[in-house]
């Protein structure tokens, strides 16, 4: 007989419905029918390719997440979680609560964290199912298709499952046999030993596995038994050509200031609560040299730092002076050579940005404090750091009155609030000062002497930010703000440019000043080169020096925006200055100015060249000066000055004496120095400023020119282009500057008095009275600019003779058409007899 299959069994059964039975009572067609049903059209629990696991998740603040994309679960006993609260750490197995999302047998499902889970934790979900069979899929004869299905599905998810895990076990290359990590054993390390994983001594590894020498290797056996040093662990880095070191040698390569502080004292500097004096412990660093990191900490001091040669601060470190009381602030009386000062400066020194000196002394009375100094010559120093609040100057490279001789010297950084200077540099050979920021200071911002090779490019010194410091420490200026913005004397090769020098308006001294109350010889700078901005100075925004070209502004400058003039008399030569001066409604945009008389009370004795200034140190006189005064005979000059006593001579640089001619014993005196000005080039535009050159004459014997020159517009002034200061024009200079105007000059004029040899160039028209004073062959060239000009010329001779005219006498007057030149000479001779050339020719 043929069999049937079950299929044709089920069919068959299916066309009688009405008499067959499961053994349940059941009839074929509400179950055996259905499950085929069911089967043939659907499986109720498909399974998709997965690895049954999230991708690494991240929490979002909240405790539930899910359901997942594509991954649901027969059992919550099946779902593990694995989660790590930061990169660096192993996951962990986490406790959580499963629960399916609608109650189905194969459903999808959410988990729940006993806490909130911030957006640093990651975490996986993962089903780790274990297999079992508590369920048949045998219904009496027949199969319970719907629970078969169930069944392979669930056998399906966990061979999903080790699929997965397996391709996270250990595995060996193909043709090697199976391998197994042996349990843990200690002071072995893993590694391979005839083909197996193994413990392995650690010596036999080192020596056998080709990673080090068998010495190498002996030292790092020993370095890794139990109580040995760490220090002697070898390693190589990766790089080609790279020897054998140690640990030890590498954690020595570089230094912290904290390696040298006791670890008790650790805890308070790092929270910035220390209030214990560490200079001993950075001392004892410093001394060690190379490089030391100040990291980011604040270091208390009490007295100097000294640091060796050779040595380099690097970090963000501040060292901080301390000033709690009087009985507990900063004394360095210890070094013994009345030097106050945070930090010495020494040879081959390198401080790096970032680090600061905080003074805390600039509201101490009766005290001074230098932030840096050297206390001996100094050479290859880089200073990039910032100084603040000291009472007197920020860094100071002294050159210890021209005993020490610096070179090599790099100075930047921000230096503020110091009661003196900001920076005061001297004596330096090759000085680079370039970025060097200074604010707020109660004497000079900056200061260089007698230095050789300058460069300074984009530095800055501001007073304008309030308050403004005022030091009052011994010898105290007396609670005035003073000094220079930028100040330099006795300089020979220096390059300034891009500076800007802001409000000095409170020190009544000038912006950019050459200090000249020294000895003339040491105030001669030679080969400068100025360029920068220069705005409310107190008294002159820009003073020249000799050998020096510049190119400046000056803003609103008190009185010259261009002061051209030496103090104490001498030679001013070699110039050639571009400038433009704004809004100067005191005095002129630029002046060429005669010394000063100096008054000094003196003794003196008759039949005497020596004289005693009796106002003792602190005065300043020059060889070369007059001397004027009851008692003085008419040619007296300065010869020699030694200590407060002055000889005198009949001649400038002479030897005959000069002796008093009356014993007046102490009498006031008059010292004036002559001013020689000789191949100067002004090149000046004047806006908005109410006058335009300023001019001393000569008159009094105190000024003399030589092809000097003034160029450029003054037509913006509001009273006087050229303005004479003392009389008239001298011989040897030549103003052409455009279109300027002048009260004698291009108007009608009673009398304009021109003496020696002299050039005027004339804007507008008017009558100019030209009247000589009888000097020996006098020559007056006058340049008409725009319109004609009329010129009044009477000759005088000031013999007592009468007037003598030119041209056969009477006076002659001259219409000058504009573009066209007069040129008028004279020379008087014996007894009556004098004569005059005119000569009218265009100007080319």
């Amino acid at each position: 007989m043929r069999r049937r299959s079950f299929l044709q069994v089920g069919m068959l059964a299916a066309a009688d419905n009405s008499a067959a039975h499961l053994t349940n009572g059941a009839s074929f067609y509400s179950d055996l029918i259905d499950d085929l049903g069911r089967t043939a059209m659907t499986n109720p629990y498909p399974i998709p390719r997965s690895s049954r696991q999230t991708d690494v998740l991240v929490g979002n603040g909240g405790k539930v997440y899910g359901p997942f994309d594509g991954f649901q679960i027969f059992d919550t006993e099946d779902v593990v979680v694995w989660s790590r609260g930061s990169a660096a750490a192993a996951f962990e197995r986490e406790a959580v609560t499963v629960a399916k999302v609608g109650g189905l047998s194969f459903d999808f499902f959410t988990i729940t964290f006993a806490a909130n889970v911030p957006a640093t934790t990651e975490f996986v979900v993962s089903s780790e199912r274990v297999a079992e069979r508590a369920v048949g899929v045998k219904k009496g004869t027949m199969l319970d298709m719907t629970a078969l299905e169930k069944e392979l599905s669930k056998q399906a998810t966990v061979l999903q499952e080790l699929r997965r895990d397996l391709d996270r076990a250990l595995k060996v290359q193909f043709h090697h046999p199976p391998a197994a990590v042996p349990g843990p054993q200690d002071n072995r390390v893993l590694g391979w030993r005839g083909g197996r994983l193994a413990n392995v001594d650690p010596a036999e590894f080192i020596n056998h596995a080709g990673f080090a020498t068998a010495e190498q290797g002996f030292k790092a056996d020993r370095a890794l038994q139990p109580g040995a040093s760490g220090t002697e662990i070898g390693f190589v880095r990766a790089e080609a050509g790279a020897v054998v070191r140690t640990a030890l040698d590498k954690a020595r390569e570089r230094k912290s200031l904290l390696d040298f502080i006791p670890f008790d004292l650790h805890a308070c500097i790092i929270a910035g609560t220390n209030t214990q004096d560490l200079t001993s412990y950075i001392n004892s660093a410093l001394a060690t040299g190379g490089i030391i990191d100040t990291l980011k900490y604040t270091y208390l001091t009490k007295s100097r730092l000294l640091p060796v040669p050779g040595t380099r601060l690097i970090g963000h470190g501040t060292f901080k002076a301390i000033f709690n009381s009087d009985a507990d602030k900063f004394n360095d009386s210890a070094a013994g050579d009345g030097l106050n000062m945070m930090i010495r400066l020494c040879s081959d020194f390198r401080v790096d940005s970032g680090i600061t000196f905080d003074g805390s002394s600039i509201t101490t009375s009766n005290f001074w404090l230098y932030g840096a100094r050297n206390a001996a010559a100094v050479n290859d120093l880089i200073f990039d750091a910032t100084i603040e609040n000291v009472s007197f100057t920020g860094i100071d490279i002294s050159r210890n009155g021209g005993a020490w001789a610096n070179s090599d010297i790099a100075v930047r950084g921000r230096i503020e609030n110091c009661g003196w200077s900001g920076a005061n540099l001297e004596g330096v050979t090759s000085l680079d000062h370039s970025g060097l920021s200074v604010y707020r200071t109660g004497w000079v911002g900056i200061f260089v002497g007698h230095c050789f090779n300058v460069v300074g490019d984009g530095f800055e010194a501001n007073k304008g930010v309030p308050p403004y410091r005022i030091y009052n420490g011994p010898g105290s200026i007396g609670g005035g703000e003073g000094g220079f913005l930028f100040g330099h004397f006795g300089n020979h090769t220096a390059r300034w440019t891009n500076f800007l020098l802001y409000d000095n308006r409170n020190a009544a001294f000038d912006g950019f000043g050459i200090g000249e109350d020294g000895s003339l010889l040491d105030a001669e700078s030679t080969n400068i080169y100025a360029q920068g901005q220069i705005w409310y100075a107190g008294l002159f925004g820009f003073d020249v020096s000799s050998d020096m070209v510049a190119d400046i502004q000056v803003w609103f400058p008190t009185h010259q925006g261009i002061q051209i003039g030496l103090d104490l008399g001498g030679t001013l030569a070699n110039i050639d200055i571009r400038a433009q001066v704004y809004n100067n409604q005191n005095d002129e945009a630029a002046r060429f100015s005669a010394t000063g008389p100096a008054v000094r009370n003196c003794s003196i004795t008759k039949g005497s060249n020596s004289v005693t200034v009796n106002s003792g140190t602190g005065f300043f006189l020059e060889p070369g000066q007059k001397i004027t005064g009851i008692g003085m005979p008419a040619n007296a000059y300065v010869g020699t000055v030694v200590g407060n006593t002055v000889t005198m001579v009949t001649t400038p640089g002479g030897s005959t004496p000069a002796n008093a001619t009356a014993a007046y014993g102490s009498v006031s005196l008059t010292f004036r120095g002559i001013v020689n000005f000789v191949n100067i080039r002004l090149d000046i535009r004047a806006v908005n400023c109410i006058y335009g050159v300023g001019i001393e004459s000569g008159a009094d014997g105190y000024a003399t020119y030589s092809n000097c020159e003034v160029v450029g517009d003054l037509s913006t002034v509001s009273v006087d282009s050229v303005r004479p200061l003392n009389g008239d024009y001298p011989s040897g200079m030549a103003v052409k500057a455009s279109k300027y105007k002048t009260s004698a000059i291009g108007k009608s004029t009673p009398n304009f008095s021109a003496i020696g040899n002299d050039t005027f160039l004339l804007n507008g028209g008017g009558t100019l009275n030209a009247i000589t004073g009888g000097y020996d062959k006098q020559e007056i060239t006058v340049y008409v600019n725009v319109s004609d000009v009329i010129l009044n010329c009477d000759w005088n001779d000031v013999g007592g003779n009468g007037p003598n005219r030119l041209v056969g006498g009477g006076n002659a007057e001259i219409i000058v058409k504009a573009g066209g030149r007069f040129k008028g000479s004279y020379r008087q001779g014996v007894g009556w007899y004098i004569w005059g050339v005119i000569q009218v020719v265009p100007w080319i």
